[in-house]
């Protein structure tokens, strides 16, 4: 990837006249890229899977509260990571096409929590925590609509300062509308990825808009049991059109991960080649 490229994506300066030949580590010390200038993705209550990684520590997966660029917030109810303040240790993240092991140093301990900053800065591992960031910053602006009246027609509402809504019926379908697109769910039939009623509807052909949307629910602050339930019908809608995808696709036109790794794994499957690999 080229430099230009990566300093607008990451919105990275240069101070030095000699920008083509600055190191990632040159970019890093310039910039400040730390835990606590790095906007946190929380994680989804079922841990790693789809477009977030899975973290393992000597073998064992690990549960994350939060992620940045900068560190990582680890629950370690076992003490397995240790109690030490300053002690360095290794991790792998997996996704789905690639993983990384990061060295990260414990810099604080909360009761079972670890909070962890990054050693190493690895280009890539940064730009796959950075494609969370912007659904993980809609999803925290939503905030639940309170109907202590009794007026709201419907079982629950979300909405954002930016006009974006979430609205689950009494039946328990679901319509999402953010940035002038509308995503619906039919009421409880996880087989229908298609939009359930007439008007102008986004396509959810691309898993990647899915993927998007199921970040964003992860961010809601305190999620209802109803987007919890909508995030698991996310996660079984995209396995589902991944699995069509890869049985459609001749073996030999496949990807090389196509056969082992979808674009959404499971955290119990990724667990499973996390081992292997």
């Amino acid at each position: 990837m080229g430099w230009e490229k990566l300093k607008r994506i990451l919105g990275l300066r240069i101070t030095s006249m000699a920008e083509d030949n600055a190191s990632i580590q040159q970019l890093v010390s310039q910039n400040l890229l730390n835990r606590r200038k790095n906007f946190r993705v929380q994680f989804p209550p079922s841990g790693g899977g789809g477009p977030y990684p899975a973290i393992f520590f000597l073998g064992t997966e690990l549960i994350l509260g939060n992620i940045s660029a900068g560190g990582c917030l680890v629950v370690d109810d076992t003490d397995r990571l240790g109690t030490t303040v300053g002690e360095v240790i290794s991790l792998d993240f997996i996704w789905p096409a690639f993983r990384t092991t990061m060295r990260a140093r414990i810099v604080g301990i909360t009761l079972d929590n670890r909070h962890l900053q990054f050693v190493d800065f690895d280009a890539q591992f940064f730009l796959h925590i950075n494609q969370l960031v912007p659904p993980a910053m809609a999803g925290s602006r939503f905030r639940q609509v309170q109907n202590k009246s009794g007026r709201l027609a419907a079982a629950e509402m979300w909405t954002s300062h930016m006009s974006d809504t979430l609205i689950f019926g009494h039946d328990d379908s679901a319509e999402l509308s953010i940035k002038g697109e509308k995503f619906r769910w039919p009421p409880l039939d996880l087989a229908n990825d298609q939009p359930s009623s007439s008007g102008r509807v986004a396509s959810l052909n691309e898993n990647s808009k899915l993927a998007s949307i199921y970040v964003m629910l992860a961010n809601f602050p305190n999620p209802s049991n109803r987007v919890l339930l909508l995030m698991e019908r996310i996660a079984s809608q995209i396995e589902a059109r991944e699995r069509r995808r890869v049985d459609r696709t001749p073996r030999e036109s496949r990807k090389v991960d196509d056969d082992d790794v979808s674009l959404w794994t499971t955290p119990a499957k990724r667990k499973r080649e996390g081992t292997n690999g």
